[in-house]
């Protein structure tokens, strides 16, 4: 197992979970807590697609595993938990003006996306393995790292990396696998390996932070970095799913046309290839 602990979020995901949860085995990770559920309290919050049971299948067969169900609350009792913070958060925190600042601004927030960083710090707080110096990552159903990406995760993690956090570049696929634009996603971290120190904590939707006294930061502005390689996000425009997924959390679905589209000429993770079949151009 590598030193590294994935939290996992799905909601629905039935066309991809199994690809998904391979992936997680892939990775290897020496704790896996998979969250199956929507955020957004107008919704049912269990998947109804099947998503579920396949997890539940996947966490009985694996001791390192454990599904939950998300955190769901309304704005008040959401600033208090936000202010409680995670179980492994000094109780002086707490106190901090940035903590009581953050917790105030998640008011006018709607809750879909308060309560998702409220389960990403549940799932710290039911970690075993949650200790300053291991890696965690935050994880998604249609975002897929290419292998050799992982191998590089693998050794940055388990050896002596001078890094706190793990970047990739992001290759989106709007319209099947044969076109994918790089233009969609700037944000080099996401869904990417941050080191556990003392002052980590989430904030929504799910800002990984460095928590100070007076301020919170990201970690991509105050640790160092180092680049593994790139990772696919399958966001299919012709799937049902792509609407349904922004019909929650009052959420805009991206403007497909306006992206720059290439050829892609590599090769997709292995661990996708079953489901690469030709799709609309």
């Amino acid at each position: 197992m590598n030193n590294l602990i994935v939290f996992a979020t799905y909601w629905n995901e039935i066309d991809w979970i199994r690809a998904s949860l391979a992936q997680i085995d892939r990775i290897d990770p020496v704790e896996v807590i998979i969250c199956d559920g929507c955020f957004d309290m107008e919704y049912p919050a269990p998947s109804t697609d099947g998503t579920r049971e396949v997890i539940q299948e996947f966490v009985s067969n694996r001791e390192n595993a454990q599904m939950i169900s998300p955190v769901r609350c309304d704005s008040l009792e959401a600033a208090y938990e936000l202010w409680r913070g995670h179980a492994h958060s000094s109780l002086l925190r707490g106190l901090y003006p940035a903590r009581l600042r953050r917790a105030g601004m998640s008011v006018g927030k709607h809750h879909y996306r308060v309560n998702q960083a409220l389960t990403f710090n549940r799932m710290i707080s039911l970690s075993q393995f949650w200790e300053e110096g291991r890696w965690f990552m935050t994880y998604d159903c249609d975002q897929f790292y290419q292998d050799c990406t992982i191998e590089n995760i693998q050794n940055e993690v388990n050896g002596d990396s001078a890094a706190e956090l793990l970047t990739a570049d992001e290759r989106t696929f709007f319209h099947g696998f044969q076109h994918y634009t790089d233009q969609y996603e700037a944000r080099k971290y996401n869904n990417m390996p941050h080191r556990i120190r003392a002052d980590t904590m989430i904030f929504p939707t799910r800002a990984v932070t460095a928590e100070g006294l007076f301020r919170t930061r990201y970690y991509a502005d105050v640790v160092p970095t180092k680049h593994v390689g790139s990772y696919h996000h399958y966001k299919f425009e012709f799937e049902d799913r792509f609407e349904e997924a922004y019909q929650v959390g009052n959420r805009k679905p991206p403007e497909v046309d306006q992206y720059d589209m290439k050829s892609f000429e590599g090769r997709h993770p292995s661990v996708v290839h079953k489901h690469i079949e030709p799709t609309p151009s």
